[in-house]
């Protein structure tokens, strides 16, 4: 997720703000949405 920050800020000088948003946003909650999968199979 850093990594597309530092791409946004410093090759499009902030222009995609609102795509990366998205991005880390829709990373997040699948991210979050597996762990909870995996963690009630347990």
């Amino acid at each position: 997720m850093q990594l597309i920050t530092l791409i946004n800020v410093t090759i499009f000088q902030g222009e995609w703000n609102g795509i990366v948003l998205f991005l880390h946003t829709a990373l997040f909650v699948t991210v979050l949405a597996f762990y909870t999968m995996t963690k009630n199979e347990k």
